[in-house]
């Protein structure tokens, strides 16, 4: 049995080893915050964070225009703002280029 206690021994002394030794434990901690954050969120992701209050439930409301304007709200009861994106006014030039002093 000299060689198996040699092998173990050296084992014990590579530091990788001794990691895999508490990864049961902590892929279980794991485990248990990844349940407890599905639960807080109810499964949904959470919503990007609102630029007026900061919290993470800016979601969009709707779109119309063909997909030119997306309404943004946030969720959270005490803030509810929302902020309106028009795509079609941007990068666009507006009025026509070049006409002034010519």
């Amino acid at each position: 049995m000299g060689i198996l206690e040699d092998f173990r021994k050296m084992l014990a002394d590579i530091p990788l080893w001794k990691e895999l030794g508490t990864a049961p434990e902590r892929i279980k901690a794991l485990e248990e915050k990844v349940a407890a954050l599905e639960q807080l969120t109810g499964g949904k992701r959470p919503g990007d964070s609102c630029p007026y209050c900061g919290a993470a439930s800016f979601r969009l409301d709707h779109v119309d225009m063909h997909g030119q304007r997306e309404v943004w709200k946030c969720t959270d009861v005490a803030c509810g703002k929302s902020k309106e994106t028009r795509h079609d006014l941007m990068n666009k030039p507006r009025g026509k280029a070049g006409t002034f002093g010519r």
